[in-house]
Parts: C-alpha cells; structure tokens; sequence
C-alpha cells in the first residue's frame, strides 16, 4: 500500500555529531554558562587523554555556542598553515604541509607538538 511519502535516506551525520561527541559527565553544566564567558583548561603536555578530553567538551560547545573560539599552545607562526589545513580535505598531502613548520619540526619536542595535538585539531 503507498502511503504517498517519499523515502528519503537518512541525514548524513553532522562533523559535530554524536559520534565525534562521546558522552561526557558535568558537560552538561559548561553547557549553561552564560555567553562570553571564557573556560580555560590546562593539561600536563605529551598525554593523549588531556587532549581528547579538551576536544569532546570543545565538540559539545561548538553544537550549542555559536561564535565558540578555541586558542591553543601553539605559535601564532603556525596560523597560516592550520588555516589552510582546516580548510583543506584533510588528506595526507594536507596533514604533511600542516606538520612541516617550524612549530611541528623543532628539535625541541615537548607535548605540544604531539600526535594527541595534531589529532585534536583533525577533529
């Protein structure tokens, strides 16, 4: 029997979806805040948890606070090419150029220039 409704096929989920958005517990309560108010979040440098945690009360921020702006420990010399890497296709050859400044290539290593950062700003 045609019901006269067209099938659709399902929404493509949004990049800030549920699946990037793993349920978190107290979010709820960053959630409420006012406009303009300003969080900051310190972690220890060169542990994978600090920022994957950062990046899923980023992801719930961003869903419910136009205008969210997020500043990171990495040098304002790096701006043009995460700039350019955000708006890239993300693929290799864009990872590759987003990685070969200065920032990512130092002697220098600490946790700042780690595979946890760059996969924060994947996300």
């Amino acid at each position: 029997m045609d019901s006269g409704a067209e099938e659709t096929a399902p929404a493509e989920p949004s990049p800030l979806g549920t699946k990037l958005c793993e349920p978190m517990e107290g979010v709820r309560q960053l959630l409420d805040l006012p406009d303009r108010s300003v969080l900051l979040f310190g972690e220890l440098h060169g542990t994978d948890r600090g920022p994957a945690a950062f990046g899923s009360v980023v992801c719930h921020l961003a869903r419910e606070h136009a205008g969210l702006t997020v500043g990171l420990e990495i040098s304002h010399t790096e701006q043009e090419r995460i700039d350019a890497y955000m708006a890239s296709a993300g693929t290799a050859e864009d990872r590759s150029e987003l990685l070969s400044g200065p920032f990512w290539t130092d002697e220098y290593q600490d946790g700042r220039r780690s595979r946890a950062m760059t996969e924060l700003l994947e996300r």
